[in-house]
Order: structure tokens, then sequence, then C-alpha cells
């Protein structure tokens, strides 16, 4: 967790009720052990073992097991997917699923050319993706519906 975040004042409340709904919403698959923060986590933390994930994220298309470019994505700057705005995860989502559509190998160094990753002014810790004026949107919701991209068994999520 990044010492600049603000904190928030009061506990999580998301609770093992939401997180069953959330469970069967998104089908989330059962290869995989899911927990509700405890009554006294302020922000949602990754214990050894563990990915914190945001709901939200889910929203905007994370699905697991993540694709090997989500996995080199993260390796490589040391961030977790919940430290990524939604917008940014639908943007490297979206870059994803061009390169596979198009039958080209994503790549780190390709996103980084395309788009450069800034901290989040109000937070300081949480990340988002500004293209580098490439004729891109700015704002993909506004443009563009929620990708699903594939996962690393190479399926592409349609399940929303």
């Amino acid at each position: 967790m990044c010492s600049l975040c603000n904190i928030p004042k009061n506990p999580s409340t998301y609770t093992e009720a939401t997180l069953k709904r959330t469970i069967d919403h998104f089908y989330l698959s059962e290869g995989h052990r899911y927990r509700a923060p405890g009554p006294t986590e302020y922000l949602p933390t990754g214990w050894p073992g563990e990915v914190a994930v945001y709901q939200d994220s889910l929203k905007a298309g994370l699905r697991f097991p993540l694709h090997p470019f989500l996995v080199e994505f993260f390796c490589t700057f040391s961030i977790s997917p919940g430290q990524l705005v939604p917008n940014a995860l639908r943007m490297l989502n979206y870059y994803l699923l061009v390169c596979v559509r198009h039958g080209m190998d994503p790549s780190v160094d390709v996103f980084r050319v395309l788009f450069e990753m800034k901290l989040l002014d109000r937070y300081d810790c949480y990340i988002v993706f500004s293209h580098r004026d490439r004729g891109l949107p700015t704002h993909t919701t506004s443009k563009f519906p929620t990708a699903h991209p594939p996962t690393a068994a190479g399926k592409i999520d349609s399940s929303l």
C-alpha cells in the first residue's frame, strides 16, 4: 500500500454476502479462494499469496487467470491490479484485444509508446493512463463498452 494514499475513515462494508453475489455475477472460477475484507480492514489488503481486487476492476474487465501480457505488465511496474483505476484497466484490455484480434503479440514496450502512466492526482497511488497524443480516445467509457480481454487460457470472456 502506498503511504500517500487517502485512507478511508471507516472499515470496509463489503460483506461475505456481497462477495457471494460478486462471485456469481462475474462467474469467478472455483479454482481460486475469495474472501471479503475483514472487519478492521480499511483498504483491501492482499496477504501473502493473495491479490486484492476491487469490484470495479471486475466491472472493467479484469479476469483470472491473467493473460501473460497482463502478468508481464504488472511485474514490469511492480504494481497490482488494484492500483489501476478502472479506465486504466479498460485501456490495457483494449490494447490487448487489438493485438490479439490482429494476430500481434502484445508488448509492454509498445504499450508504453502509446500510453504514459500517471498517478491519480487525488490519491497519489492509483494509476491512470493517458495516450501520448496519437489520436486515441481520452475516456474509454464515453466511446466504447467494457472490453473483456483473453485470459491466460486464450479465451475471450463474453460473460457480461
